[in-house]
């Protein structure tokens, strides 16, 4: 659990560290700064005079407490966390911790303990940093847990999952998981694959030959299985080489389906039937030409008019801030409030096409994904609001215009509602000069986490009959943006059936001279 990645991390966290075994470890490897939480005093008592001693050079901080009730680190990131989090405790805090930040991912069902100290874990991680777990297998595969699953692996957060043998880990009669997790920088692509490794195919077990005979792990055997595929597919997880039977890189998109079942046999051991040559080859074309459309539309998005200069220098208007504005009523200012929970009525279901846009929905310009949250004053979206994520990415952001297909769900946390009077603003005009980069810079504060202070926002002060040749500019950039973004879904996708056709013979490398 302490080997995966290099180059080492200096800062380590362990939030259920018991003894403190896997902080020794970490430390042995290279680590220099290393904390730990345990809700048993003695526990924490004895980490923390082990690790003193077994890791001289580090420094070493060791709290007492609930994990999950009682965050003692609160605001503390590390590059790593490592976990053993305790297996099926439902009386984890469901109740109590129903509006708690740390629910990225959502607030996860009661019988699903394990994922709640999974986002425990990532929320003590920067962007880009590491979570290695030790999870029941059950987790991989109850459909309880099925939304959180899939948000994990939509958004790139889970990179690989690996069986161990029974006999590796108490309990020993069971095989447990290890869950490689990774918070994703914002403004990059999501990873596009998931490695999932099983020892237990490749017979990396034996029988111990003792009265007990009870099953133990080959260790030499399956660290070199288990490091050495892992290395290579964090080198090259697009050109991963499966190794039959044990170990596979499947396609995110192959793993969103009803079930989320993030079990390793059943994506290693399976065998998919490859498809008749003439299936794949219509396959390829119509991708192919999707392609082409969406390649030409992005084409005549790009170009056509020309954009004329404003003259020898920039236009120079008469500004005001969202915050007078506000005062002159040319704009109403709402947000979601804080404590919010999934709604308990049974008369809702999955079916329910109420949804909640989340930060993540503005920022990749997709619709409301997020479950519905009700707190009895929760934000109707209607169409032309204005939205904007309130904690800036990698210095940037995106305001997105509220259409018919917005309108009804729900406004998600960490989002800024702004309803313009129609009379006044132009909503377009209103979401591209809110965007720009300048702009936010101005109005932000922080330093890890960067906040931008809407209020602080300026507006040029134009008639509204000049807003609308900017809000036709400014739509159609936003039209450019979602052609690039179908584009670049549809070339991954293209690239991906043509390479399965040469690689399973179903397909010929076209003729060079055409």
């Amino acid at each position: 659990m302490v080997t995966p990645g290099e180059p080492y991390p200096a800062t380590v966290f362990d939030p259920a560290c018991g003894g403190g075994g896997l902080l020794i470890a970490a430390g042995t490897r290279g680590a220099t700064e290393l904390y730990g939480q345990d809700v048993v005093a003695g526990l924490a008592a004895q980490a923390a005079v082990r690790i003193a001693l077994e890791t001289p050079n580090a420094g070493v901080t060791v709290r007492v407490g609930d994990s999950m009730r009682a965050d003692g680190f609160p605001g503390l990131m590390t590059e790593a966390v490592l976990c053993a989090p305790p297996y099926g405790d439902r009386d984890w805090g469901h109740e109590e911790l129903a509006y708690d930040p740390r629910w990225m991912f959502t607030l996860p069902p009661k019988s699903e303990p394990e994922l709640a100290w999974a986002q425990h874990c990532l929320s003590h991680t920067p962007q880009g940093g590491r979570v290695v777990m030790l999870m029941p297998p059950a987790t991989a595969e109850r459909a309880a847990g099925r939304r959180i699953r899939a948000e994990l692996v939509r958004t790139g957060t889970l990179r690989a999952v690996i069986a161990l043998p029974a006999g590796a880990a108490p309990p020993l009669h069971i095989g447990l998981h290890l869950w490689l997790l990774q918070r994703p920088y914002q403004q990059t692509t999501p990873a596009q694959h998931v490695l999932f490794v099983d020892t237990a195919a490749a017979n990396a077990r034996r029988t111990d030959k003792t009265a007990t005979r009870r099953p133990t792990a080959d260790w030499p055997a399956l660290s070199s299985l288990v490091l050495g595929t892992w290395r290579e597919y964090d080198l090259h997880p697009d050109a991963f080489d499966a190794i039959p039977g044990t170990a596979h890189a499947v396609p995110v998109v192959d793993l969103l389906d009803d079930a989320v079942d993030l079990t390793p046999a059943r994506h290693v051991r399976a065998t998919p039937a490859v498809a008749p040559p003439e299936e794949l080859a219509a396959t390829a074309l119509a991708v192919r030409d999707r392609l082409r459309r969406a390649a030409a539309g992005l084409t005549a998005l790009s170009g056509g008019q020309h954009w004329p200069p404003a003259g020898s220098t920039a236009r120079d208007w008469r500004q005001a801030t969202v915050a007078d504005l506000l005062r002159g009523d040319a704009l109403s200012l709402v947000r979601a409030p804080l404590m919010v929970h999934r709604a308990a009525d049974a008369s809702r279901d999955e079916s329910d096409q109420v949804r909640t846009l989340t930060t993540q929905d503005v920022l990749n310009r997709r619709p409301a994904s997020g479950p519905a949250e009700r707190a009895g004053e929760e934000i109707t979206i209607e169409t032309g609001d204005v939205i904007l994520p309130e904690i800036l990415h990698h210095g940037a952001s995106v305001a997105r215009v509220a259409t018919d297909a917005d309108a009804g769900h729900l406004l998600g946390r960490q989002l800024y509602l702004l309803r313009p009077d129609p009379t006044r603003f132009d909503p377009w005009f209103l979401a591209g000069f809110l965007a720009a980069e300048d702009n936010l810079n101005a109005a932000a504060n922080g330093t890890s986490i960067v906040r931008v202070d809407v209020r602080r926002l300026r507006l040029p002060l134009l008639p509204l009959s000049e807003q609308h040749r900017y809000a036709m500019a400014f739509r159609r950039l936003h039209t450019m943006r979602v052609a690039a973004d179908l584009a670049n879904r549809l070339a991954d996708e293209a690239a991906r059936v043509l390479s399965a056709g040469l690689t399973e013979g179903a397909l010929l490398p076209p003729d060079t001279d055409t």
